[in-house]
């Protein structure tokens, strides 16, 4: 019996993402030994959220909004079925950029309907809240990554004398 040889996994590039945007990093590796072995992939150090396909090797990962402005070391492992098992281990860092705060484009009343042109960074979740007293807040719409800038009119007629409008970014 030939002796077993550990794989070759490809170096990963560091990458830059955007909170909210999903990222997804394909590996490679190589595995002189035949018959071909099982290779088995696992993550040994990524930040909260972070998964890995054991079999295909793919990394996802949508970083929160709360992970904005960060540096994320991701090290990753593929190991074989031989005898001894044998694996090799790879490393790069994630940098999430900085998160800008959503903008309001404009505001605008058309037949008594309250409309929002909203802007901001692709990627994050949008969330509108509505208020009359700026303490209670209830969330009236979310959408997920939508284009930008998007428009959004209140289902409400403003029939209200005062209603205030905030926009959250998530996950």
């Amino acid at each position: 019996q030939n002796p077993n040889n550990a794989p070759k996994l490809d170096s990963i590039s560091d990458q830059v993402v955007g909170a909210g945007v999903v990222l997804r990093v394909t590996n490679f590796v190589s595995d002189a030994d035949l018959p071909w072995q099982t290779l088995t992939f696992s993550l040994q150090n990524a930040p909260e959220g972070a998964a890995i396909d054991s079999g295909t090797g793919i990394f996802s990962w949508r970083p929160a909004i709360g992970q904005a402005g960060t540096t994320n070391f991701v090290s990753v492992k593929v190991s074989d079925n031989g005898t001894p098992s044998l694996s090799a281990t790879q490393g790069f860092s994630v940098i999430v950029n900085p998160l800008n705060l959503p903008e309001l484009k404009s505001i605008s009343a058309t037949d008594g309907r309250i409309q929002l042109k909203i802007g901001g960074d692709s990627g994050p979740d949008y969330s509108i809240q509505t208020s009359t007293n700026l303490t209670d807040w209830t969330t009236i719409f979310t959408t997920n990554s939508p284009a930008l800038p998007f428009d959004w009119e209140d289902p409400e007629p403003a029939q209200l004398e005062s209603r205030f409008y905030r926009v959250l970014l998530g996950p």
